[in-house]
């Protein structure tokens, strides 16, 4: 994993397993969780 590490102000790393879309679960095809850079409030 590439630039995990990287510092940006404001944002938050999240890791989930899986992201429900209408009502399904979409897991991802070649991870094991997605992940995402969230705004912190």
């Amino acid at each position: 994993m590439s630039n995990v590490n990287d510092e940006r102000p404001g944002y938050k790393l999240v890791f989930c397993t899986y992201v429900t879309r209408g009502k399904k679960r979409v897991y991802p095809k070649k991870a094991k969780y997605f992940r995402f850079w969230v705004r912190v409030r």
